[in-house]
């Protein structure tokens, strides 16, 4: 069988491409391991992103952002501060101006909308790719999968996880390293403080504590008592050195020690899970028929929860140069095209991926003296001539 264009991965990043690309009208089809199913829970799913207005956008261009939208939380500040100094800095949407920062939204819920939203796309599930042939004389490659199907395309796309297959059997040289910490994440429930039971909730909360950061998200209303009760997303990234030390307590008794006052009194932990931080950077995203997007090609801390707006960018740019290539009949896979999107896409996502670094490791020492630097700075940052909306608009993905 042929395709235009197969893509090996259906999670966020591979299923927006998959959207896109037969909404352009190429002939495509999307390989996953798993049956591509949606999976929503009952309330909240432990799973969340921080969308960027971009990512907004490329959402509303594969049209599943409308199914998104109700299950969207609107941030309009956020405050980030250090537990064990004395300063802080907030952004606001006023520093702008504009209406919010961006949308706090669960992946599952972005997962379903996108499998909502597939139509009738050529589907090979529950498969694994065994085997990619070299560029044949036509110029196409051909994939073997497990299941005894060949299939035969001008371009394959790995959106295929941090472990992906296509970037192995492709031979792409990668560079992995540990954070050293393990994340944390959860779904909380807290009591609205009173003097802000008349307001929602549009703040998202980070305290870079003793033994790592700790992320508080909020999440759209699912509930009628709502102006009594929130629902935040946490994302706490744990040093390995203090794991021990920190299970000897509860969950919730350390949230509820480490959390702002703010924010209210976390009457319930739920979802709990854990995994292992780690980092990928692919020396190089392309090889003739080949390109690879998302985790795939980079996978960062989850600090400033950008992994997939960082994902989302790469699937957008490659899409922009394979509908190029279609209407000026040229090869969808030839090196050329597919090294203006590594270009486009590897600069940003280093710098990104070196600030996420330089974050991690800047919050980390605990002595006097990083601690008194690191509070300078947040002072500064919060001073009024400091150019807070130009950093908004550079975290924001904004012109």
């Amino acid at each position: 069988m042929h395709f235009d264009v197969i893509i090996c991965g259906a999670g966020l990043i591979g299923l927006s491409m998959a959207n896109a690309l037969d909404q352009a009208g190429l002939k495509c089809a999307i390989v996953e391991q798993r049956i591509i199913e949606s999976n929503l829970p009952d309330t909240y799913s432990n799973r969340v992103s921080a969308l960027t207005e971009l990512s907004q956008k490329w959402l509303e261009h594969t049209k599943a952002w409308e199914s998104i939208q109700p299950y969207a939380c609107a941030y309009q500040s956020m405050y980030v501060y250090d537990g064990e100094g004395t300063q802080h800095v907030e952004f606001s949407a006023s520093d702008l101006p504009c209406e919010h920062l961006g949308h706090i939204v669960e992946n599952d819920r972005m997962i379903d909308a996108l499998i909502q939203n597939m139509g009738n796309l050529e589907r090979f599930e529950h498969t694994k790719v065994l085997s990619i042939s070299d560029l044949s004389t036509d110029n196409l490659r051909t994939i073997e999968l497990d299941n005894g199907q060949f299939l035969t395309t001008e371009l394959i796309i790995g959106a295929d996880s941090k472990h992906s297959t296509i970037r192995n059997l492709a031979k792409l040289p990668t560079k992995t390293w540990s954070y050293n910490q393990t994340a944390i994440v959860s779904t909380v429930k807290v009591k609205t403080p009173e003097q802000f039971s008349d307001q929602p909730n549009k703040t998202c909360w980070q305290n870079f504590t003793y033994c790592g950061p700790l992320a508080f998200l909020p999440l759209h209303d699912q509930t009628e008592h709502s102006n009594e009760e929130s629902f935040y997303s946490i994302v706490w990234s744990v040093d390995d050195e203090q794991l021990e030390s920190f299970g000897q307590k509860s969950l919730i008794d350390q949230l509820r020690l480490h959390a702002p006052k703010q924010l209210g009194e976390i009457l319930e932990v739920c979802d709990q899970a854990q995994f292992p931080l780690n980092a990928l950077a692919c020396q190089s995203y392309i090889q003739a028929g080949i390109a690879i997007i998302g985790d795939a090609a980079h996978s960062i801390h989850p600090l400033a929860g950008q992994g997939a707006n960082l994902g989302f960018a790469d699937a957008k740019a490659l899409f922009e140069t394979i509908v190029s290539a279609k209407e000026n009949e040229l090869n969808l896979g030839h090196p050329t095209l597919l090294k203006r999107f590594e270009r486009n896409r590897k600069l940003p996502n280093q710098i990104m991926q070196g600030a996420m670094e330089g974050f991690k490791r800047g919050f980390k020492g605990q002595n006097p003296m990083q601690v008194l630097i690191r509070n300078e700075a947040m002072a500064l940052t919060n001073h009024p001539l400091f150019p807070k909306d130009w950093i908004l608009k550079h975290a924001m993905a904004r012109d």
